[in-house]
């Protein structure tokens, strides 16, 4: 059988993948699809009448912002993380990788780019690999793996998000926004989760972008324009400006990122409940760590 280049590659990202799953049969490499094999974020085997337990894990500054628009531009393969050193393994023999994000503490490992949408912009990302690194989007969407359904969300693609789990079977959803380094609670992310709230319960929703220009915002109108475009502000209050949800499958110390949209033949439905459930005070993230 004769591989395209490009299928050669994915093929070359999922047998490595697989050696990091030591359940994995690597005889057997399509066992490895997000929606079985071992993830433990899907549960193919819900029975209807269960309740789904569905997270919706927000990080606007800036990790899913960012992750939005790295997945509209359809890459081969999208693997988000909080550990330097999980993508240094999964890169080994990969060509033009494209790695985002940068170190922690105590890290060697290079990125290519800032966790920023301005700069995947400035990149070709259709059929690469991509390896995002982040603090608290990440450790959210990791510790959530407990969860039938995992999805992360910004004001970019609340509504398709909302829109997605009104197509669920009975689903009860927890909304954590992450906050800053995934310790600190924060204003957009605060924000961002009574957004999609109101959008469940078709509630009133305002919103203060000055404020938050004037808070956590600032830090796209600083001197270091290279990390932190002012242009990515602006970006990550585009309301609703995607139309897919994105969906994490969790594999151990990593998640693989996938778009998914609401199937239109399918009655929305209103879900169970609701609950906003602030950061986990456990959470431990590099203090180093900027937007």
């Amino acid at each position: 059988m004769i591989f395209s280049n490009r299928a050669h590659k994915a093929l070359v990202l999922l047998f490595f993948l697989c050696s990091q799953l030591s359940s994995f049969d690597k005889t057997n490499f399509d066992s490895f699809s997000p929606s079985s094999g071992t993830s433990v974020s899907t549960k193919n085997s819900v029975p209807c009448s269960r309740a789904l337990r569905v997270t919706i894990v927000i990080d606007v500054y800036r990790a899913f912002t960012t992750s939005a628009y790295v997945l509209d531009c359809s890459p081969a393969t999208y693997v988000l993380t909080t550990k330097s050193s999980v993508i240094s393994r999964m890169i080994t023999d990969l060509e033009n990788p494209l790695l985002i994000g940068k170190a922690e503490i105590g890290a060697s490992q290079r990125y290519d780019i800032p966790n920023s949408p301005t700069r995947v912009l400035e990149k070709k990302i259709k059929d690469r690999n991509i390896f995002h690194r982040t603090a608290a989007g990440a450790k959210g969407v990791l510790s959530a793996k407990k969860s039938d359904i995992i999805l992360a969300a910004g004001f970019i693609n609340a509504k398709a998000t909302v829109e997605y789990v009104k197509t669920l079977s009975n689903p009860i959803v927890t909304i954590m926004p992450m906050g800053h380094q995934g310790t600190t609670p924060s204003l957009e992310d605060d924000s961002c989760a009574e957004y999609i709230k109101s959008l469940f319960l078709d509630e009133p929703f305002n919103i203060d972008i000055l404020q938050l220009r004037q808070g956590p915002g600032k830090y796209f109108f600083g001197k270091d324009q290279l990390q932190y475009p002012s242009e990515d502000f602006y970006r990550c209050h585009e309301f609703d400006c995607f139309d897919f949800a994105i969906k994490a499958e969790v594999y151990d110390d990593f998640a693989v990122l996938l778009p998914v949209q609401a199937d239109p033949q399918v009655r929305l439905s209103e879900v169970r409940s609701v609950t906003i459930q602030q950061i986990n005070p456990e959470f431990q993230v590099p203090s180093n760590e900027g937007y």
